[in-house]
């Protein structure tokens, strides 16, 4: 079939097994409609929130879109409301801008290599983590437990 656009309104379950706030269970073959079993989508939840994930099975006989908790509050969701989905296959190249501090201490590190290896997911938490903080101290901090994380990689 492998259509480029699908519109779905699903229930919000309560996901247990991942730990995440919830997800939405892929109610169409996947690999059919997008010709793919893991595909890369971009989600616009209920004409408001756009997200980039992938569907994916979880040790379930059906793919689901995990939806994160601060994604949930940001749409004044919950567990058991309905939502409204647009699935699109993702062709953007999924980049992460690197902040000047984190990029020099890989490099010192020699670890920058094998960030950029790294699935775009991790790039990002990593990153994500850096500027989330408030406090230089903080980031200081943080960009130190990535080094040791990835040292141990």
């Amino acid at each position: 079939m492998n259509l480029e656009t699908v519109n779905i309104t699903a229930t919000i379950i309560q996901n247990k097994q991942t730990g995440s706030a919830g997800y939405i269970a892929i109610p169409f073959d996947v690999k059919q409609t997008f010709g793919s079993t893991k595909p890369k989508i971009v989600a616009i939840f209920d004409n408001k929130f756009t997200y980039r994930g992938s569907l994916v099975k979880y040790g379930t006989p059906f793919h689901m879109l995990l939806i994160r908790k601060e994604f949930l509050q940001q749409l004044n969701k919950k567990n058991g409301d309905e939502i409204t989905v647009q699935l699109s296959l993702d062709k953007e190249e999924r980049t992460v801008i690197i902040p000047d501090d984190l990029e020099s201490a890989l490099k010192q590190h020699q670890l920058y290599e094998l960030f950029c290896t790294m699935s775009y997911t991790h790039r990002k938490e990593y990153v994500q983590a850096v500027v989330e903080a408030k406090k230089p101290e903080t980031r200081a901090s943080r960009i130190q437990k990535c080094m040791s994380i990835l040292k141990k990689k």
